[in-house]
């Protein structure tokens, strides 16, 4: 008796840790239920009594099965806790109105041992509902089978415990997705509305073109976020693989940020590779993940530069947000590290904390969910938030990652001697362009102003010139009828984050021979920088390869 007791017990168990939202009064109609199948024929029902410190009670018992009413088995609870004895039997032969309609004959009740962590002051009698009358062998046979449970609840208290906590999670958490997807869904429309009706106001008003794109920005960010929670976005992320590029991740959600950096007198400083960064994590939980901690260096830093670096490793990709400002405090950090061991309390008093707290703790979880690692070191005058991502292999396949790896970082032939010049007041991006076509093998100067720049070009008349549409001296306009009314043939390309048909058609007009939108595909820029200077059986050694695959890269 004793070992199917123990099998119906582990089976109610694994029902219950399958089907319950953390019932504990489920939990015990499994175990009256397997009980029952356990000991049947011998007894014709079984049931479940308890009650708790504050008078509540559960009547568990299974479905289907005929047992004497909840009152009476109460009932029964109350007598045997207040006599004090173990076991007690209840010979309903002359009881004709339970014994007519329940048939019942006799009742066994026995009171059964509930530890404390089930329930501080909770008792408990098992029932057993007798056709006929009972039998020592029967009575002594219930006092075993509680006896195993209560030897049984006492060893598993910690799993039911667990389980049941697990499992109200999880059933809060179903809720709150389906929530989440009702006010995506309730979101989305009016963000769509809002769209057309700028659509409209930018054709009708061109002034505002500057300003509707950036808002037209903010509003795919905000609908990508929305779609993330609709059925049609959870299935797609389910069946596709999850990889995204980190460095374009980055340059993304740091383009949204640039206006407030700028106006808050906050620069950008680049340390990122030039190969491939993919990483294997969903590329709407990283951007949200580094918009949540770039906001928060932004907002409370009080900083003159948030520096971005990007470090690719073997195994993993580590992108780092670091600024130089007044540090997060340390009782923010103590919440966050009590609320890895997951105390409610500390959870609680994050969520309460406005400003670094809340960021750090939502981008931490974001990172974790993908498989990833999010650390915060802090002190005063430097904070560094890292995080670390698997590495995996880009979109396009191993075979043609690696040899556009190799395309994009191969010097150039020593007989090419192609030479450059950057024209940018943006310091920080002629950096990276400087070091991308430097690294390919071609001749690079750059300089911030026009003025500079013609007065370099005197001395070297084949340079070709990557030059930004707007600088405070004029920029690419300026520098095109300079070098039109000198009758320089030259090649001119115009890079601009933001310019529209009209400029383009401006720029081809002075003489521009390329134009580059920012973020500059730097593939691209390679194969126009060394396009005149190669042999023609020099294109079958990697340049058509640039040329077939340029518009994927982003990097500068």
């Amino acid at each position: 008796m004793t070992g199917r007791v123990t099998q119906a017990l582990e089976k109610a168990l694994g029902a219950w840790s399958a089907i319950t939202d953390g019932d504990i009064g489920e939990f015990l109609r499994q175990v009256a239920t397997e009980l029952h199948h356990a000991i049947a024929p011998g007894f014709a029902g079984v049931a479940l009594v308890t009650r708790g410190a504050d008078g509540a009670g559960i009547v568990a018992r299974p479905r289907g099965v005929s047992a004497l009413p909840d009152e009476t088995l109460r009932g029964f609870l109350t007598e045997a806790v207040a006599s004090g004895g173990a076991c007690k039997v209840k010979d309903h032969a002359l009881d004709t109105v339970r014994f007519i309609d329940a048939h019942f004959r006799t009742s066994i009740v026995v009171v059964a041992r509930v530890p404390a962590a089930l329930g501080q002051g909770t008792d408990m009698v098992v029932w057993a509902g007798l056709l006929a009358g009972a039998t020592p062998k029967l009575i002594a046979e219930m006092r075993a089978v509680t006896e195993e449970l209560s030897r049984w609840l006492e060893s598993n208290s910690a799993t039911l415990l667990a389980t049941r906590e697990s499992r109200r999670r999880m059933s809060d958490a179903r809720q709150r997705i389906g929530e989440m997807t009702s006010v995506a869904h309730d979101v989305r429309a009016p963000l769509a509305a809002l769209s057309y009706l700028l659509s409209d106001l930018t054709r009708t008003h061109p002034s505002i073109a500057d300003d509707a794109r950036k808002i037209q920005a903010e509003i795919s960010y905000i609908d990508g976020l929305m779609e993330g929670f609709s059925p049609a976005g959870c299935e797609r992320s389910s069946d596709s693989a999850v990889q995204c590029d980190v460095v374009a991740a980055l340059r993304r959600v740091a383009s949204r940020f640039a206006r407030q950096a700028l106006d808050g007198g906050i620069s950008f400083g680049w340390d990122v590779p030039y190969e491939d960064t993919f990483a294997a994590i969903d590329s709407l939980a990283l951007e949200r993940a580094l918009t949540n901690t770039l906001g928060n260096a932004i907002k409370h830093s009080r900083t003159s530069e948030v520096r971005f670096e990007v470090v690719q490793e073997e195994r993993f990709v580590i992108a780092r947000i670091v600024d130089c400002g007044v540090g997060i405090p340390r009782s923010v950090l103590e919440r966050i590290a009590l609320a890895d061991s997951g105390a409610d309390a500390a959870l609680d008093s994050v969520r309460a904390t406005a400003g670094w707290g809340v960021g750090l703790l939502s981008s931490k979880s974001l990172v974790e969910r993908g498989g990833g690692c999010f650390r915060v070191r802090s002190t005063e005058g430097h904070t560094c938030v890292e995080i670390e991502v698997p590495r995996a292999e880009a979109a396009c396949g191993k075979g043609e990652r690696n040899e556009k790896s190799v395309c994009a970082t191969r010097p150039a032939p020593a007989y090419s001697q192609a030479r450059v010049v950057l024209v940018d007041d943006d310091v920080e991006h002629s950096v990276s362009l400087t070091r991308v076509l430097r690294r390919a093998g071609l001749v690079t100067r750059s300089f911030e102003s026009v003025d500079a720049t013609l007065g370099y070009l005197r001395d070297d008349p084949s340079a070709k010139i990557v030059c930004d549409a707007r600088m405070p001296d004029g920029g690419a306009e300026r520098l095109l009828k300079a070098l039109r009314g000198s009758g320089s043939s030259r090649s001119v390309a115009v890079m601009s984050g933001d310019a529209d048909d009209e400029s383009l058609y401006r720029f081809a007009a002075l003489g521009a021979s390329e134009f580059f939108s920012k973020p500059i595909d730097a593939e691209r820029l390679l194969a126009w920088a060394i396009a005149d200077n190669l042999p023609e059986s020099s294109s079958l050694d990697g340049i058509g390869a640039i040329e077939r695959e340029r518009g994927e890269r982003f990097i500068a």
